[in-house]
């Protein structure tokens, strides 16, 4: 069936012309359970998932790159203390 979270959430991005920034589970992290950006930060680290970030909100499209939600998007990141 899937991560119903992931799913749902894009679903609600394609409603708005948006992307949904997945997290890089291993298969061993995804065996352990991990399933969200959350989990990902409890497992690797702040530093690993505002790194993933970063590169994720790079490739986003140009016309994903709505300056509020760009913008939030980095104080989240900034947020993290990196």
């Amino acid at each position: 069936m899937g991560n119903v979270g992931i799913l749902k959430a894009q679903e609600a991005a394609q409603a708005i012309g948006a992307q949904v920034l997945i997290p890089p589970l291993s298969p061993h992290e995804k065996a352990k359970g991990l399933t969200d950006w959350n989990d990902l930060q409890k497992e690797r680290g702040a530093a690993a998932v505002a790194t993933e970030l970063k590169k994720q909100l790079g490739q986003a499209p140009d016309k994903q790159r709505q300056p509020g939600l760009f913008h939030k998007a980095a104080q989240l990141v900034r947020g993290m203390g990196l």
